[in-house]
């Protein structure tokens, strides 16, 4: 409770007593300082506002409570000051030089301010006097007041002004009061003032210290708001206008003061306190606190002219940023503000001529197209740096200049009609692209959305993705959808959730007719409990890696909501894009990709980001609409105002609102609401009442609206606002544990302030309420309340804690507990990280190494910084590595972390061996090297080894890669490393294989593959299975080829691998065409095509399109096959990928050939050779040298029929070549030219010898060119 009271006033008050006569002592205090640092924290935002509410009341609190220990009290605060009076028949003069000594003492002592944003002396001046005093309390029917006069109080404070800095003066009225209990040492410093030199007092007559009395603590309600009395926040900074009213004594004046108290509740200001002095009355009224009002220059004019109107006066006015809050201590407070602006308004008051306003110039801007304002002058004010323009407020304008919109407004008729229009598609089944509902907060973007599913409900599945502009958690959007599309509860325990899942669940697949759907809904199931932390044990989502987890998630969601729009079409309603994080973009790319044949609608809600644009969701070649809305037009808005208000209202009131809310729906909306709510239209006129204001700004009108709460809804929504703009009910519950939370929460969905989207989730109406509700508390609140909300989720979610680390960390950090923030971020990191989700848990690194009050080790920083280049590693992002590879490697040689250091130069390494400078790479890597063997980790010797024979291998050294991967496969043996280092196995196993050693490849390849069956590592499985079906069928044998790349498929199938399920797809189909199972085939190859457009996979995309045209040349189909092998050459050249090139040269000339286009065929050889010769493929550029052989046939026997001797060459390739296949083709090719030159006896003699060898060949190799070649030659003996 805040005793803004003094207790005599009270005592009197309830005795009926309005006026007391009695003698005392006064002191009047000012102290200086106070001003300039509160201009200084007015630019730190709401910690300038703690700090310096708890450096003022630790100065006055102690001030105030020497007063009253010395059975004094404060009668007054004036701006940095006060006055304190000691009842002559209660006080001796002890007590009042006590008080001015302990003071004194006290100030001197705290008088150094230090904050973050550097030091601020505080000083004092005092003065003394004894004297009359009168007190006067003035009952009133709004609001009773009091003041206290008479010359003890005028004589303290002139002493107070004649008193230099840190020093006490008292008056001649106390020279006949000292006595033996003070030895005081002074000087005269005028006829009426002495100087205290020093002050010993000799007889304590202190009191002990009591308990605060409540005693009359109830009658304080008639002086003062109770909802003010009963205020526990310290302070804030706000916008607040001023009036200072000077009145001149006269008879009638408490009943003038009575009359200006009465004003003032007619426009709605605060009105703070009279002070009185010389004869002179000082009224201080302040509007916009402690309730925020709206148009609150209005309201000060309004007064200051009606109270200039009716007394005679001098008033001065401000407006601008305050500290407003408490002042004092327990035994005695005042609520009041601080800063320079109050300062300006009571100079312009003691400046201003009677009967005058005098003003600012923020005031002037506000008022001056509906009041006449003249400026008046530019001077130096006390206290203020600069010279301050001077207005004189003089009236109203009989003529007001309305303030419209100047743009030309856009209604919703016409959004609404392309909105439908953009969903039409649905009604015939097919996707409907995405279409963005775009503007500023407020326009009325969901209010558009809302009307399109209230049309249309029954006609589409609507899918409600909600993204959170505070805690942008993975997938956030489509786990809100989930967890209400499953029934999951906060209040159910996790065996009731599961049940909810499992009958859901059931339910889909049971009423699912698609076999293959059903079979993938059914293979999604752990994906899908695993986003609701539902996972178990020895689920397929438990089993993978975690890019294959996250590969797998985006598929689950894939189904599901293409399940949903089987029945009916869907609409995924996604509010809040310009939110979204990472993941639940990715999810919407990959359900998009596949869309052409499903019956949906993606619609993004999207307001402005911070750089005023407008954000999307960046989707590639997918059908777009794009809907901006605009301000309403004046007619929009009447008939949105007339909803609310119910019925017809004046013209004047919406074009009062309209011109308030500039268009905009939400503004207009709330506007509206408040009207309403206050009862401010006249029922009879149906006009607004006289004297309402409409606030001028949508925070305004949202803080009026709060504070028209009872301070426990207040309370609440307050709290509520720290969870973000969705929250659930149980958590804010608990946080507030002696509220019926569920109860009263319906009492604020009735003041429109939040919402309900389920029984336990309630949405704030829009983030504006949200972030004003947060943003009106003081941060030591705040940090109380993100402390109670941490705790209360760890409480709640002890069992899983996994799936709010993000929030803990957010709400630990807030809290500024940085122990707790910071290991909660790790964990979220740690957790994304694992998921795959790299963008997320890079953030949760970047954050906990940028900011300072982590206080971070050296050590743990660099774990960090290693985590971090972990992630970019395994995207493949080298040029990121590198920018941030220096600084650990800094701190590890600093604090000498060998084991660090050594991951840190094989990542250096890395970057070096990606630039393609390998000397750089082997210098890091020998670093690595150096550094394990001086401590002896074998391990990392191990480890430098086997990056030795990648750089070597990375080079074309295959002996040297050979070389230094036996040392490392050496010490794996030998120090029984094998469980963590069998891959090595795998990368001995390939360099052999480009050895052409197939022997030793097959070795190691199946001791690489026991390890990975026995560790069951489908990773490493996987790539053996691949690696052994290119090996099978290098060496011919198709079946066992096929076999185990049937296996990879399988797997990679199982486990999300897109990469291996395509490189499957591609040797499979190779096989498929040497077999001639044309069918089987076309069919992989169109999936694969699908595939790597999906993944963006270009370089499987390439081999796709090669193997479509190799497959159509075999076909016979030489069109098709142009067509295709055309792509497939104008995407390998600007892939750059040569060895493809070969293949694609090679049948692009034998396909021309067979058209008889020798040019062509020609210049597909040269460039066949040209890439060939750079690639060093010896085999090609044999069977190059017969094909050039062929065409020179062919060209030639048309113009020389002798050609014979053309046919020498390629006998002679014979005598010099052992590889089987390319002799029998060569006989092949000699028996049909012979043939065609007339020498029947070689013709025979290369078709018998052909034949006879392609009979051996298809015995081991079953290729459909065999078969072919053979039927030819058959064919050509008849």
């Amino acid at each position: 409770m805040n005793k803004l009271v003094p207790e005599i006033v009270l005592r009197n008050y309830k005795k009926s007593l309005f006026n007391k006569n009695f003698k005392a002592y006064c002191l009047h205090l000012d102290i200086s300082g106070f001003t300039p640092m509160t201009n200084q924290m007015l630019k730190m935002g709401k910690e300038g506002a703690e700090i310096l509410s708890r450096d003022l009341n630790k100065i006055f609190a102690n001030a105030i409570d020497i007063i009253y220990k010395n059975k004094g009290f404060v009668s007054i605060f004036e701006g940095d000051s006060f006055t304190a009076i000691f009842d002559e028949k209660k006080c001796g003069i002890s007590n009042l030089f006590n008080s001015a000594l302990l003071i004194n003492n006290f100030i001197k002592r705290n008088g150094e301010i230090k904050t973050k944003w550097g030091s601020f002396s505080i000083k004092f001046s005092m003065g003394l006097s004894f004297g009359n005093i009168s007190m006067y309390i003035l009952k009133n029917r709004n609001q009773n007041s009091f003041y206290f006069k008479g010359d003890g109080i005028n004589k303290c404070i002139e002493a107070e002004r004649k008193s230099p800095e840190n020093k006490i003066v008292f008056s001649d009225s106390l020279i006949p009061k000292l006595n033996n209990s003070v030895d005081l040492e002074y000087k005269k410093t005028n006829n009426s003032f002495y100087l205290i030199k020093n002050i010993v007092v000799l007889m304590n007559s202190t009191v002990k210290k009591e308990p605060a009395s409540r005693k009359y603590l109830k009658l304080s309600e008639e002086f003062y708001p109770k909802s003010l009395i009963e205020k526990k926040f310290k302070g804030d900074f706000r916008n607040v206008a001023t009036v200072f009213i000077a009145l001149k004594e006269t008879p009638d004046i408490n009943d003038q003061i009575r009359r200006i108290i009465n004003l003032v509740h007619k426009y709605g200001g605060y009105f703070n306190n009279i002070s009185y002095r010389k004869k002179k009355a000082y009224l201080l009224v302040y509007f916009g606190t402690p309730t925020m009002k709206e148009n609150l220059t209005k309201r000060a004019a309004e007064l200051a002219l009606d109270v200039k109107k009716n007394f005679t006066v001098k008033i001065g006015m401000s407006y601008g940023r305050v500290f407003s809050g408490f002042r004092g201590g327990s035994k005695r407070a005042n609520f009041t503000c601080l800063g320079s602006e109050i300062n300006i308004a009571a100079r312009l008051m003691n400046l201003s001529n009677w009967n005058s306003i005098n003003t600012t110039e923020k005031v002037y801007e506000n008022l001056k197209d509906l009041y006449l304002i003249r400026e008046y002058s530019s001077q130096k004010i006390k206290g203020i740096d600069r010279k301050v323009k001077i207005y004189t407020l003089e009236r109203k304008r009989e003529e007001i200049k309305k303030l419209f919109f100047k743009h030309e407004f856009i209604g919703r008729k016409k959004e609404y009609k392309n909105l439908k229009e953009a969903i039409k598609p649905l009604e015939n089944g097919n996707f409907a692209g995405i279409i963005y509902v775009k503007g500023p907060a407020g326009i009325g973007k969901s209010r558009l959305i809302r009307e399109l599913k209230k049309e249309k409900k029954d006609d589409f599945n609507w899918i409600y993705l909600p993204c959170s502009e505070i805690l942008r958690k993975s997938f956030n959007p489509f786990l809100s959808f989930l967890k209400s599309y499953f029934n999951q509860s906060e209040n159910n325990d996790r065996k009731e959730n599961r049940k909810n899942f499992e009958i859901k669940l059931n339910n889909i697949i049971s009423n699912t007719d698609n076999k293959k759907l059903k079979k993938e809904i059914k293979r999604a199931k752990s994906f899908l409990a695993a986003m609701l932390n539902m996972q178990q044990k020895d689920s397929l989502y438990t089993s993978l890696r975690p890019s294959a987890k996250r590969r797998n998630t985006l598929m689950a969601l894939e189904k599901l909501i293409k399940i949903e729009s089987l029945n009916k079409p869907a609409v995924l309603e996604l509010s809040g894009t310009q939110w979204i994080d990472s993941d639940s973009k990715a999810a919407l790319k990959h359900i998009v990709k596949n869309a052409e044949n499903s019956s949906f609608a993606i619609i993004c809600e999207s307001r402005l980001d911070e750089n005023n644009c407008l954000s999307g969701l960046e989707l590639d070649n997918i059908k777009e609409h794009e809907i901006i809305l605009e301000q309403f037009d004046k007619s929009s808005t009447k008939q949105l105002v007339q909803n609310i208000l119910d019925g017809d209202i004046s013209d004047k009131i919406v074009d009062l609102i309209y011109q308030k809310s500039e268009g905009n729906p939400f503004f207009a909306e709330q506007i509206s609401y408040y009207i309403k709510e206050n009862n401010l239209i006249n029922t009879n006129s149906k006009e607004i009442i006289e004297n309402i204001e409409i606030p001028d700004k949508i925070n305004t009108i949202i803080i009026a609206r709060l504070d028209k709460l009872t301070d426990q809804l207040k309370n609440i929504v307050q709290t509520a606002s720290v969870l973000g703009k969705e929250f659930f009910i149980n958590v804010l519950s608990k946080m507030l544990k002696t509220i019926n939370v569920n109860m009263e929460a319906k009492k604020i969905e009735k003041k429109n302030i939040w919402q309900p989207i389920s029984e336990i989730r309630y949405i704030f109406k829009h983030t504006l309420i949200r972030e004003t509700a947060y943003k009106m508390q003081m941060k030591d609140r705040l940090k109380r309340l993100h402390e109670l909300a941490a705790k209360t989720l760890e409480n709640l979610y002890s069992d899983n804690l996994k799936q709010v680390y993000g929030d803990l960390s957010f709400h630990y950090e807030n809290a500024e507990n940085f122990d707790k923030a910071k290991k909660y971020l790790e964990k979220a990191g740690d957790t994304a990280k694992d998921n795959y989700q790299n963008e997320r848990a890079l953030k949760c690194y970047s954050r906990l190494l940028n900011r300072d009050s982590f206080q971070l080790s050296e050590k743990k920083k660099i774990e960090l910084y290693i985590k971090k280049i972990e992630i970019y590693k395994s995207i493949g992002n080298l040029k990121e590595i590198d920018k941030l590879i220096e600084k650990p490697i800094r701190l590890a040689a600093k604090t000498d972390d060998k084991i660090s250091l050594m991951k840190l130069y094989v990542y250096k390494a890395i970057t070096y061996g990606g630039l393609g400078n390998y000397d750089r790479y082997f210098d890091y890597i020998n670093r690595q090297l150096k550094l394990a063997k001086e401590t002896g980790n074998k391990k990392q010797i191990a480890k430098a080894y086997n990056n030795l024979a990648l750089g070597s291998n990375f080079q074309g050294d295959l002996e040297n890669s050979i070389k230094y991967q036996k040392r490392a496969i050496d010490i794996i043996q030998k120090h029984n490393f094998e469980k963590e280092l069998y891959p090595f196995y795998f990368f001995h196993a390939l360099t052999y294989f480009k050895m052409q050693n197939f022997e030793k490849f097959k070795h190691f390849i199946d001791i690489h593959t026991n390890f990975a069956k026995k560790y069951n590592d489908r990773w490493e499985l996987i790539k053996a299975y691949s690696n052994l079906g290119i090996y099978y069928y290098n060496i011919n044998d198709y079946e066992k080829s096929i076999k185990y790349l049937n296996k990879c498929l399988k797997l990679s199938k199982k486990t999300g691998s897109i990469e291996y399920i395509l490189i499957s797809q591609n040797n499979l189909s190779e096989i498929y065409i040497d077999t001639g199972e044309y069918k089987k085939a076309l069919d992989i190859l169109h999936r694969q095509i699908e595939n790597a457009t999906k993944t963006h996979n270009a370089r499987i995309k390439i081999f796709a399109k090669y193997n479509l045209g190799k497959l159509f040349y075999k076909k016979s189909d030489y069109q098709k096959a142009l067509k295709y092998l055309n792509i497939a050459e104008s995407m390998a050249q600007r892939a750059g990928l040569k060895r493809i090139l070969i293949e694609v040269f090679f049948i692009k000339a034998k396909t021309n050939f067979n058209i008889n286009n020798y040019n062509k065929t020609q210049s597909n050889l040269e460039k066949l050779r040209k890439y060939s010769e750079e690639m060093d493929r010896k085999d090609m550029l044999s069977v190059i040298r017969v094909f050039e052989h062929k065409v020179t046939f062919e060209t030639e026997k048309r113009v020389n029929n002798k050609i014979k001797k053309s046919l020498k060459p390629l006998e002679q390739m014979l005598e010099n070549n052992h590889d089987d296949e390319l002799k029998t083709d060569i006989k092949y090719e000699l028996a049909f030219m012979y043939h065609e030159v007339g020498d029947d006896h070689k013709a025979m003699k290369y078709r018998r010898e052909a034949h006879e060898e392609y009979e051996k060949l298809k015995e081991e190799i079953p290729k459909i060119k065999f078969e072919n070649r053979l039927a030819k030659l058959e064919k050509s003996r008849s």
